[in-house]
């Protein structure tokens, strides 16, 4: 790309000039000597031709719209038409949210995001007793066809673009789409959306998983394969790093360990008789727009290079449509403080602005207070408002790919590829992405990454307004809206009532065929079509398919090293670390076991989806001083209170019982009144965390644990 000659006097000029760069540094305190991003990639004070001697532009970016498609993936980009602006949509009943999909349509938006409630999500209806508390609190409640009859009636299905998000029950949920289709007369190769069935990632980032990996990614290839030949428009994968990163994961990680799991897809689509060069082009990838600005930009366009790359070489495909990657971006969540939420707005703005130059198809910006179970209506207004601004008022859109041709940008996009390529090779070492999970790999690179990132922040070493500095500035506690508390027992009762009066003959039939095709090698859409059409519930589907399949159970256990002792403790503090309901995020947990095991305590982590009785019995089994309890998703006031109570009536009311995580301040004084001892909101430092737990149990030190 330049010429030797040049690049040899430049080097030249250049080792001069550190040479300078150092002995100025001396003399400046503040100077920092070494940088590095989370993902552990050194970054120089300075770049310059000589960081890209061996670059070709032909090779490496190329224009628009050409492979390997780094600065965007069409000739246009935003010239031609601007990114689509997504946030999701979901929470409490179908009815509500069916107002909600007339008032946007009413206004001329017709692309509907959903986000279904955790008991969809995990395959339990809403009558199960894990659904308790949990039933249309973080989504959308669908029992059965007929709540999606609800969602949709009155809402032309050839004429919107719907995003289904769950992975788990994809293939339930887009049999309900489809049956819906027949029932308005709209023929399936008319409808056009999204369904996530990304399941890979839930077993080591949401926890929203239900079989094991094996059989559960033969259901992500049955849907693919169906929607190929009988839903041609319809985007039957979406591919998730988001959540990844949410996890804990770095930025290499979160690229590296997406595209093991579009690689494993991929072999398994083909296995499985497809033709890449046909279905490939439907995939869409869902990335995290995180806070190191640069590195963000970096790492999706070296995402769109490495992926035209593997799908053209590895795979053979030569339709420029399957190596394009559509990129969907959502800002993360994880970085936003509960203090100072309006600054949350600014940092969304940015994170924002790196999804753009790097090239994004569509853009979720995350709502302030999205550290809150129930983000307010405001604060949903001006993160969508947040993008239209970016569109309308910073002419970002009026050239491609502006950062392209950086000597920073192009050198990190380098190297985030190189490391990622690194850790790809490395899975592939290990078996592949199953094998990987299976055997913990991905779960432990997350888990340490998450945990060294807490510990930056804790020592400073990056500073977070709101987390380790400008802490004395608190904000008025924020009240959160209400979910209707009589929805969950409408749900239950419309439930009810469909058990009763449907046709109990078909039902049986239906899921009868349905254990027939799932111990059988052939496409089971079919057979779940048809339970759909006879009324079978989400649940019994799910149940029929866990009897053939069995159930997954992600490994609890120790956190402690065989004959690892404590330090600096007068008397072992033994710790269960549980996940209650069916909240499947446990970086917070894990953080916080992580902190307490280096801290000399024998830490015991339950595994997610936990019942208040599961984790009681585990208490008492593992003769542990304290349980302390993550929860996230806004059950608290139906979950928490039974674990105390349940721990009296077992005579272990000596145990300590502390809480963390999502929870309103206005909460808490019931949640303590009811025999939790403290509760640690998000940001709490995990040496505070420590501290509480010695001095508590040392004050009731002879008093003994659960079982003593």
């Amino acid at each position: 790309m330049f010429e030797q000659k040049a690049l040899k006097a430049l080097q030249v000029k250049k080792q001069q000039w550190e040479k300078d760069l150092a002995a100025h540094g001396r003399s400046v305190p503040s100077f920092r000597k070494h940088v590095a991003t989370a993902s552990e990639i050194t970054i120089s004070p300075l770049y310059t031709p000589a960081d890209l001697a061996d670059f070709s532009y032909e090779e490496e970016l190329g224009f628009p719209g050409e492979y390997p498609f780094t600065r965007g993936i069409t000739p246009s980009m935003y010239r031609g038409r601007p990114w689509t602006v997504r946030q999701n949509l979901g929470l409490g009943s179908a009815s509500e949210l069916n107002k909600r999909f007339h008032e946007l349509l009413a206004n001329g938006v017709n692309y509907f995001p959903i986000a279904f409630d955790l008991p969809t999500q995990i395959g339990y209806d809403s009558d199960h007793p894990m659904a308790y508390g949990e039933v249309g609190r973080v989504g959308v409640a669908i029992d059965s066809l007929a709540d999606m009859e609800i969602l949709f009636a009155g809402i032309p299905l050839d004429k919107v673009v719907t995003a289904l998000m769950i992975s788990a029950p994809a293939p339930i949920i887009m049999a309900m789409y489809l049956v819906l289709a027949e029932k308005q007369g709209v023929p399936w190769d008319k409808l056009q959306g999204i369904i996530q069935n990304d399941i890979l990632r839930e077993y080591v980032a949401r926890g929203n998983y239900i079989y094991p990996p094996e059989h559960s990614l033969r259901l992500v290839i049955d849907l693919i394969a169906f929607c190929a030949e009988q839903v041609p428009e319809w985007h039957p994968l979406s591919v998730s790093g988001y959540h990844i990163r949410e996890s804990g994961a770095n930025a290499v990680q979160e690229l590296a360990f997406t595209l093991a799991n579009a690689i494993t897809y991929i072999v398994a689509a083909q296995q499985a008789g497809l033709q890449v060069d046909a279905f490939a082009r439907k995939i869409i990838f869902h990335f995290s727009s995180h806070a190191y600005f640069f590195e963000e930009v970096a790492k999706l366009r070296a995402a769109r290079r490495l992926w035209a790359k593997i799908i053209k070489s590895r795979f053979g495909a030569q339709n420029p449509e399957a190596q394009m990657m559509k990129l969907h971006v959502e800002t993360a969540g994880s970085t936003l403080t509960e203090n100072f939420p309006d600054l949350n707005a600014i940092r969304v703005a940015y994170q924002a602005l790196a999804a753009v130059l790097a090239g994004a198809q569509s853009l979720q910006t995350t709502p302030r207070d999205s550290m809150s179970p129930l983000p307010n209506v405001q604060a949903e207004l001006v993160a969508r408002y947040t993008q239209e601004l970016l569109a309308h008022e910073t002419g970002i859109m009026d050239t491609i790919d502006p950062l392209g041709g950086s000597y920073y940008v192009e050198s990190l996009t380098n190297e985030i590829e190189k490391k990622a390529v690194e850790l790809i090779a490395k899975i592939e070492e290990l078996g592949g992405m199953v094998s990987s999970i299976e055997n913990g790999f991905i779960q432990q690179e997350i888990e340490r990454s998450s945990y060294e990132c807490q510990r930056i922040i804790e020592s400073k070493r990056l500073l977070v307004i709101g987390r380790n500095i400008h802490l004395e500035k608190q904000q008025p506690p924020r009240y959160l809206p209400e979910i209707n508390p009589l929805f969950a027992e409408q749900q239950l009762t419309a439930l009810k009532v469909l058990k009763k009066e449907r046709d109990q003959k078909k039902v049986a039939a239906a899921l009868l065929e349905l254990r027939r095709a799932a111990r059988n090698p052939e496409n089971i859409m079919p057979a779940i079509l048809e339970a759909v059409r006879a009324y079978a519930t989400v649940g019994e589907i799910c149940g029929i398919l866990k009897e053939v399949y069995g159930e997954y159970r992600c490994p609890g256990g120790s956190m402690t090293d065989e004959g690892e002792r404590p330090v600096n403790t007068e008397q072992e503090i033994r710790v269960l670390i549980a996940k209650a309901g069916l909240d499947g995020h446990d970086r917070g947990a894990k953080v916080v076991a992580n902190a307490l095991r280096e801290a000399g305590m024998t830490v015991f982590y339950t595994g997610l989806h936990q019942s208040p009785e599961e984790i009681v019995r585990l208490a008492l089994e593992k003769k542990v001083h304290v349980v302390g309890i993550s929860t996230l998703c806004g059950a608290h006031m139906q979950v928490l209170p039974s674990i105390p109570l349940l721990l009296r009536e077992k005579g272990a009311e000596n145990v300590l019982v502390i809480a963390g995580g999502v929870i309103p301040e206005k909460d808490i004084p019931h949640l303590k009144s009811v025999g939790i001892a403290n509760i640690f909101l998000p940001g709490t430092n995990t040496h505070e965390i420590v501290s509480y737990i010695r001095e508590k149990v040392a004050s009731t030190a002879g008093q003994g644990s659960c079982c003593d």
